[in-house]
């Protein structure tokens, strides 16, 4: 008797750890960080537009996500993806801007994780 009600114990005890677990994970799969989504997606628009060499297309996108994640005290992107992006758009007032305020950079957190744009490096991209 004790034997089973041992074992159902067991068997109570690990379907209520599944189940606090799946819920987790619901809670986990369901939760969306708007700006967070607007800005991988957005950055992964940016890579596409590079590739195609839509330089508009990326200046618009770049500006949008500087603007909406300045309202947010986050960056959409790291400071050499800042310096990459104005050196292919020729914005050499932008580059200098960014490297003139570099030290800054360091203090803002991003908005998103990072992955980041160097699979474009600049060598490969000025070779188009």
């Amino acid at each position: 008797m004790k034997k089973q009600h041992l074992i159902l114990s067991i068997l109570i005890l690990f379907l209520a750890l599944n189940s606090v677990n799946a819920q987790i994970e619901n809670e986990i799969r369901s939760y969306t960080d708007s700006i967070e989504l607007l800005v991988t997606n957005g950055r992964k628009l940016i890579m596409q537009h590079i590739q195609t060499n839509d330089l508009k297309k990326v200046a618009e996108i770049y500006d949008y996500l500087v603007l909406i994640t300045e309202e947010k005290n986050c960056r959409a992107f790291t400071y050499n993806e800042d310096i990459f992006i104005a050196s292919i758009m020729y914005d050499w007032n932008g580059f200098f801007n960014h490297a003139a305020h570099m030290s800054e950079t360091k203090k803002v957190s991003l908005c998103y994780q990072i992955i980041t744009l160097s699979c474009l490096n600049f060598r490969n991209y000025s070779k188009k």
